[in-house]
C-alpha cells in the first residue's frame, strides 16, 4: 500500500513536469514567432523609410 501510494505520487510528479515543460515549449514557440513577426514588419519599416529617403534625394537632385 505504501509503495503504491509512493508510484501514485511518482507517476502524479512525472506529469506535471510533463505538462510544465509543454508550457515552457509553448511558451518559446510564441516567444520565437514573435521574434520572426517583429523582424518581417521591422524590414517592412526599414523598406518605406529607405524609399522615403531614396524619394528625398532624388526629390533633392531635381530642385537643383
Amino acid at each position: 500500500m505504501h509503495r503504491e501510494r509512493g508510484q501514485k505520487k511518482l507517476d502524479d510528479l512525472r506529469a506535471n513536469k510533463a505538462h510544465i515543460q509543454s508550457q515552457i515549449d509553448a511558451a518559446k514557440q510564441l516567444k520565437y514567432e514573435a521574434l520572426e513577426e517583429y523582424k518581417k514588419e521591422k524590414n517592412q519599416v526599414d523598406a518605406v523609410v529607405q524609399r522615403m529617403i531614396d524619394e528625398d534625394r532624388e526629390m533633392g537632385r531635381i530642385q537643383h
